[in-house]
């Protein structure tokens, strides 16, 4: 991947964070910033799914240590930062207006676009999400990228 000096600084305002538990607290805040509805049910989500991925089952750390190391990319979101660092809000049947906690989970900025709405969720969980951990665990592998033991986020002081 090639640097760009952005990135370089977006990615500098990762702090480390020591716990699951102060990982979520942290990521509750910056979903309630634009979704405070959804913010109990959020903490509730990353709880339940220990901080995977719903369809790849890839530890945020995992992919956190890929991007960092420049292994996979971010993709950039108006003037708002960057998607990749932390998980995305993912409806299961595709209804935005649905948003019961049945009907929502986490999931990797990766799955998420890849899944966009073209494709039923369970059929993405089996097929393409499998494969994407596949993936994601032999480039780690390959590259010797070693998951983190610390959660990062760029939400610290907000």
């Amino acid at each position: 991947m090639k640097s760009d000096k952005k990135i370089e600084i977006y990615l500098s305002n990762f702090k480390a964070v020591n716990s699951i538990d102060e990982y979520i607290q942290i990521d509750v805040k910056r979903i309630s910033n634009s979704k405070k509805y959804l913010a109990e049910n959020w903490k509730q989500i990353l709880q339940i799914q220990k901080c995977k991925c719903h369809y790849c089952d890839i530890d945020i750390r995992l992919l956190q240590q890929l991007i960092i190391n420049g292994q996979i990319g971010l993709r950039k979101r108006e003037s708002y930062g960057h998607s990749g660092m932390h998980f995305e809000i993912e409806h299961l049947d595709s209804n935005s207006k649905n948003n019961s906690r049945t009907n929502l989970v986490a999931c990797c900025y990766y799955c998420n676009n890849d899944k966009s709405n073209t494709i039923d969720s369970k059929i993405f969980k089996e097929y393409f999400g499998k494969q994407k951990h596949i993936a994601f665990q032999k480039l780690a592998l390959d590259k010797e990228v070693k998951m983190s033991n610390y959660y990062r986020h760029n939400f610290h002081k907000k």
